[in-house]
């Protein structure tokens, strides 16, 4: 029940026979908005325990909810994801030796449609957990042989209550600590400083509240052999920025008649501090029009002892971003970590493939199908920004699964890229997304994406499934926006059979309720489209499209161009034989909105300018459900929340 607030009556006025009189002003009604965690042992009496740099999920489901504003203390995570009326909460501790605070309240602001809301406070507390340490792959049971000031990096697998090593060294040794989980012992230069010559290395893990965890400590035994040569860069990597000039170190003790390597495309190296333990180098400008983002510097000498050839270790040096096919596979595997479905968004774990906080490719690829996620996608959610750099993505793909595409899922922007080769999918057990880019969008912008894949349906003869193939882009997941700005398909789309939702651009708009909205602006399809229909009646009801394929619920289609061809084999058997299909230049068919969903469909400021031919039609096909900007509007409720305006017709739809 709505309660009012009364204002009194403060006063009565006369204004020229008139009077104006304070009335009820309506209090805004208490939020409807309902929020249910799913085995919520959380009710405000018990604290969310997690160790430092751990995380948990929390599912719910919810009613009267637009929009979830998850608040967290300092150093802490919420990420809420909502679709379809069930969601999650990741909760996530903060990193040890960050500005944190161990214990708070993630506040969750629960919004309705008109802006009210109500709350829920999750208390939450980080703990210390059990301290671990060892080496990796380093055996302590022989010397470790080192030459004059030389190094050697030893890794290490610790816990997250790991702050750092306490260490005891012969005389004149280092040990430097660079990075987590990697450390470097130094030998001393003895022809020029002191120190002990052979001793015993001690490493003692250190826990972030001070305590020395003496249960964990090794050591092992080191010694220097002053009589051989050294020749070792200091850095095993190097990552730069374009244009970006930086010294490498490097130890070179004992040799002669260096020789130095061919010079990596688009960059520039100066040798001459080698003597002095230093060579300069600059990476490609931005705008260089060929270069190497990646290589490897490895140097060769003789001996001045005993004249033995001798080569220095490798030092590689490499643009911030992506340079090559296995590097891209090297950031799934670290972006995906134990859990593809929640993967990682910290700089620290990304910082080497991106460029202010994007994804960037540097150089041409090609990704085959032996790199892919059980034989379907590469990435399954790609939920960090993308810039192709106008680089091409080079897909070699053969599928058998329900998804298949460079993504599965886009939760993020992508710019500014070119895909090329082609993408087979053979998946007959049930429906499958098909787009070279995603299978799956959700809300995200995909701006300036160039497609030329040749993306082929194969299934048998008899294999009836609806599935969705889009030249970018599968069906949009329910209730997210997917936006395709300036995009093109240039390829070939093969159905060996019928699909449903087929579109040179994206296969299909978001079918639910209440629906998210797929734009397409400014895009253009200048490919094929070929349906080889097998089956008649079959009940798939394809809808193909130029730019959408079915278009239902919430569509935007502005200032497109549709200039490719579509071709339907039709085998003299029925394939229209309902209005539940159609075959247009723009759109193939405007799904008609079921009860209380919304509608609101667009096309504007679009062309078609290519073909729709029909081969091998049935007598008693209905020859209706075609058309060049829209293929088949079903009844006058669909019509009605269509609006079309200043588009052109100039192609052709010819029947043989």
């Amino acid at each position: 029940m709505k309660a009012y607030k009364y204002i009194p009556l403060l006063l009565t006025v006369f204004l020229g026979g008139c009077y104006v009189m304070d009335v009820p002003d309506p209090e805004q009604p208490d939020p409807t908005v309902k929020l249910s965690l799913d085995d919520d042992p959380f009710s405000g009496s018990e604290t969310i325990s997690l160790d430092y740099e751990s995380s948990t999920t929390l599912t719910f489901e919810y009613e009267d909810i637009s929009r979830i504003v998850a608040e967290a203390p300092l150093g802490w995570s919420a990420v809420v994801k909502m679709t379809g009326g069930s969601g999650s909460i990741k909760i996530s501790a903060p990193k040890y030796g960050t500005e944190s605070v161990q214990d708070g309240v993630v506040n969750l602001k629960m919004f309705d449609g008109s802006g009210s809301f109500s709350e829920k406070k999750l208390t939450v507390h980080a703990v210390e957990g059990v301290l671990e340490f060892a080496l990796s792959g380093f055996d302590t049971s022989v010397t470790s042989e080192f030459t004059l000031g030389s190094r050697t990096t030893v890794n290490y697998t610790c816990s997250p209550s790991f702050k750092e090593l306490d260490y005891v060294l012969p005389a004149g040794w280092k040990l430097l600590e660079k990075v987590r989980g990697a450390f470097v012992i130094v030998a001393p230069d003895l022809t020029v400083e002191t120190g002990d010559a052979s001793g015993m290395v001690t490493i003692t893990p250190v826990s972030w509240s001070g305590v020395k965890e003496t249960s964990l400590a090794v050591s092992f035994p080191v010694n220097v052999d002053p009589t051989k040569p050294t020749f070792q860069f200091v850095e095993e990597e190097t990552n730069f920025t374009y244009g970006e000039t930086k010294t490498l170190e490097i130890t070179a003790k004992g040799l002669k008649d260096v020789v130095y390597p061919t010079v990596p495309e688009g960059w520039t190296i100066d040798w001459s501090g080698i003597n002095e333990g230093t060579i300069s180098v600059t990476s490609p400008a931005s705008d260089t029009v060929s270069f190497d983002g990646c290589a490897s510097l490895v140097l060769s000498a003789i001996s001045n002892t005993d004249n033995s050839p001798i080569t220095s270790n490798a030092s590689v040096i490499r643009l911030y971003g992506i340079n090559s096919a296995e590097e891209f596979i090297d950031f799934r595997t670290a972006y995906e970590g134990a859990n593809p479905s929640e993967p990682t968004t910290d700089e620290e774990v990304l910082g080497k493939w991106m460029v202010d906080g994007v994804l960037s490719l540097n150089s041409d690829i090609l990704l085959t199908s032996d790199m892919l996620q059980s034989k379907a996608y590469v990435v399954k959610t790609l939920d960090v920004p993308f810039n192709g750099n106008n680089h091409t993505i080079t897909l070699d793909l053969n599928c058998n699964a329900s998804v298949a595409g460079l993504f599965h899922y886009i939760t993020a922007d992508v710019s500014n890229l070119k895909l090329a080769g082609s993408l087979t999918n053979s998946y007959e057990t049930g429906v499958s997304n098909i787009g070279s880019l995603v299978a799956t969008p959700k809300t995200c912008t995909i701006e300036n994406v160039e497609s030329s894949v040749n993306i082929t349906y194969n299934v048998g003869a008899s294999i009836a499934v609806k599935t969705n193939v889009g030249g970018l882009s599968g069906n949009p997941a329910s209730n997210y926006s997917a936006t395709f700005k300036n995009c093109k398909y240039s390829g070939t789309i093969t159905l060996n059979n019928d699909a449903f939702g087929v579109g040179g651009i994206v296969s299909g708009t978001d079918m639910g309720k209440p629906g998210g909205t797929t734009t397409c602006d400014g895009c253009v399809f200048s490919g094929e489209i070929v349906l080889n229909h097998k089956i008649a009646d079959s009940g798939i009801t394809p809808r193909l499209g130029g730019i959408i394929g079915d278009l239902g619920r919430i569509g935007v289609i502005t200032n497109c161009v549709s200039e490719g061809n579509i071709t339907v084999n039709a085998g003299g058997k029925r394939i229209l034989s309902s209005s539940a299909g159609g075959f247009g230049g723009v759109v193939g068919r405007n799904t008609a909105p079921a009860s209380e969903y919304t509608m609101s469909a667009t096309i504007k400021n679009c062309s078609f300018t290519g073909s729709i031919t029909v081969k091998g039609t049935a007598g008693n096909e209905d020859m209706t459900r075609y058309g060049q900007i829209i293929g088949c509007v079903p009844n006058s409720n669909a019509q009605g929340a269509l609006t079309q305006e200043s588009n052109t017709m100039e192609g052709t739809i010819s029947f043989e």
